[in-house]
């Protein structure tokens, strides 16, 4: 405390001014990263930042009374200060300059200044001097004929087949994106890289168990097989233990590296797997590393296990007989790992070759440019088709790559009524084949091992990276895709509308017939550039959350349809 700041300061994470503790709030939300010892995010916003970039008020945050909330819900919250706060950085919206950098998005800029309210008189209201003629008032400019309102389309709303929640689906994806962006540091296969396409395989039932406070609601949803669940924790843990070395935590980089070999040894046997994460967490000197336990097994599976007893070491007592189980656990270790020296240093080489690549792509195009020039004027049909998709597949490769250098997923978007819109990015076999083409050793960039999949299987949207992906309640009135197998279900067990689903779209003429139908209700329709087949969609709307939805789905249809 001092004259200037009695309460003692803190830095705005919005802003990065020096601020009195009186003037902003703690985030109370526990957060797997945060580095105090409680879990409890280190996040303070001014009261400023909140009022100008998130429309919150300080003083109703700081009244909100923590009994509110349900008791699953007070456990991911630290109530000490007596209210509770979910920062904008923990909700994954906060746009500060570092956490936009860390997206790979340009920093948003000052908030818009408010409009004075002072305006200039019209010049008949103006005094005028003595012997000064009065002017004649300049002609009312005529109004421009009202434009015809356009015809809101009609995008087709289909059903992934997935009962997965939002959380339990967002985790999925996001330990995807992390494997197939960093896929070289933890030497995962194309194969294992392949099992986490699928969003999801059978029910399990419902989580059970014993001696634990399972939510009985909560579902346990297939998921990768035993061994790729493995391999991930493997190159985890490998990871892992450069940074013990770093921060000179040389008995826990011993531990953690014991635990590393000891996954290797398992045979994919997955409570061994898990037994060596329990050995670790009790080795462990320090509380750098933390990791939650496993989700409880079905209940299907727990009489079964406790008569077989388990083959596990002593005082663990939750059963593995899913990956899905392991999931918060491989979360947890991804946001340690984020900070390992091989990952830092693969950011950091990525922008180097991202920078390579568009002086690549550009060379290219100009190569490909003189060339036609000895063609001008030909009216050979085929010699100019040729041209002209040579170049569209140098943009598209390169656009392909685009998701290669941004260091953290993010969703694609939101809508005003709260739908969340995800755009997964392409897999490595379409990377590496994109790449291998922008530097001219293909002459046609493959998928994976085969150059495009069927109609059939892309219809099932059982690929992340080849559908939009939409959480939210389907629209009012808005046109649903029907199964032919479910036609003669009874009508009650239809799907409940009023609650929130997994929705996909995975014909390009429907992203596009989605963007439209978004641009038109927002208002932005007339701010953005028309997208037709082949064509490089610009925004002319900049800073707009909703614009840049539209375009991102626009692009995305684009690159779609090229696939």
């Amino acid at each position: 405390p001092s004259e200037e700041y009695p309460h003692g300061y803190f830095y705005c994470h919005q802003c990065n001014r020096k601020r009195d503790r009186s003037e902003g709030v703690h985030c109370t939300f526990k957060n797997p990263r945060a580095k105090a010892s409680d879990g409890r995010c280190g996040a303070r916003y001014c009261k400023a930042c909140l009022k100008n970039r998130y429309h919150q008020d300080m003083d109703v945050i700081m009244s909100r009374d923590p009994s509110e909330l349900s008791k699953k819900q007070r456990e991911g919250h630290i109530l000490s200060d007596g209210y509770y706060f979910q920062c904008p950085k923990c909700q994954d919206d906060c746009n500060c300059r570092l956490c936009r950098k860390a997206k790979g998005l340009e920093p948003t800029g000052k908030p818009a200044a408010k409009k004075s309210d002072k305006t200039l008189k019209p010049p008949e209201a103006q005094s005028t001097s003595k012997g000064a003629k009065a002017t004649k008032a300049a002609p009312k400019p005529k109004a421009k004929p009202a434009s015809k309102p356009k015809l809101l389309p009609k995008p087709v709303w289909t059903r992934v087949a997935t009962e997965l929640s939002h959380d339990d689906a967002v985790a999925r994806l996001h330990i995807r994106e992390f494997c197939v962006r960093f896929a070289s540091a933890m030497q995962l296969s194309q194969g294992q890289l392949d099992e986490l396409e699928e969003p999801s395989g059978d029910n399990l039932g419902p989580a059970g168990g014993w001696d634990v406070d399972a939510d009985s609601d909560h579902d346990i949803i297939a998921w990768v097989g035993e061994q790729c669940a493995r391999s991930i924790i493997q190159g985890l843990l490998e990871l892992i233990m450069g940074t013990a070395k770093a921060r000179d935590e040389h008995d826990d980089a011993k531990a953690i590296q014991n635990a590393a070999r000891a996954v290797k040894a398992s045979g994919a046997n997955l409570n061994r797997v898990w037994g060596a994460l329990v050995t670790l967490r009790e080795e462990l000197e320090s509380d750098w590393l933390a990791f939650p336990d496993p989700i409880p097994p079905p209940t299907s599976t727990a009489v079964r296990a406790t008569r077989s007893g388990l083959q596990n070491k002593e005082g663990q007592h939750i059963h593995i007989v899913s990956s899905a189980q392991l999931i918060p656990v491989i979360t947890s270790l991804i946001y340690a790992a984020l900070d390992s020296s091989p990952i830092r240093d693969l950011l950091e080489a990525g922008a180097a070759e991202e920078k390579e690549l568009g002086k690549n792509v550009r060379e290219a195009v100009v190569n490909e440019n003189t060339r036609w020039k000895n063609f001008t004027g030909t009216k050979d049909k085929a010699r100019r088709e040729q041209h002209n998709k040579l170049l569209r597949n140098l943009d598209y490769s390169n656009r392909i790559l685009a998701p290669r250098y941004i260091p953290r997923f993010s969703p694609l978007g939101r809508d005003s009524e709260g739908r969340v819109y995800y755009a997964p990015s392409p897999g490595v076999g379409e990377t590496d084949a994109a790449l291998q083409f922008i530097h001219g050793k293909d002459g046609k960039p493959k998928v994976g091992r085969k150059r495009v999949f069927a109609e059939d299987e892309r219809r099932e949207m059982q690929r992340w990276s080849w559908f939009i992906a939409v959480w939210g309640k389907k629209p009012e009135g808005a046109e649903e895709a029907t199964n032919e197998e479910d036609e003669d279900e009874d009508e009650d067990e239809e799907q409940n509308e009023d609650e929130d689903s997994w929705w996909g779209f995975w014909q390009p003429a429907e992203v596009r017939k989605l963007a439209e139908w978004l641009a038109i209700k927002a208002d932005v329709a007339d701010d953005l550039v028309d997208s037709t087949p082949g064509s490089v969609t610009q925004s002319k709307a900049k800073g707009s959350k909703l614009s840049e939805l539209v375009t991102g789905l626009q692009g995305y249809a684009e690159l779609l349809e090229w696939r």
